[in-house]
């Protein structure tokens, strides 16, 4: 499993790989997840696009991923984040 360090990430074997959405405050504060209907609400983490999928069951109601300045920033395409993983 990888684990975030600051906007990168560590592969197993300990090389710097940079990530397509950087996991920042900045991006943190314009996400717009807990305002999507298929945010799985209780507290989960937002930022899926960096982060990565959530740990909680995702019921597909309506993606607003294209809707948010994290995903218009970094020239996103892909939806549903919080259930198919972050950003390639």
């Amino acid at each position: 499993m990888h684990r975030v360090e600051e906007d990168n990430l560590l592969s197993e074997a300990g090389k710097r790989v940079e990530m397509a959405v950087p996991n920042t405050p900045e991006n943190l504060e314009k996400c717009i997840c807990r305002s999507c209907p298929t945010y799985p609400r209780g507290g989960d983490p937002i930022l899926y696009c960096a982060r990565g999928k959530s740990e909680r069951e995702i019921v597909k109601v309506t993606c607003t991923c294209p809707g948010c300045p994290v995903w218009h920033e970094n020239d996103l395409s892909g939806l549903y984040f919080c259930k198919e993983g972050a950003a390639p």
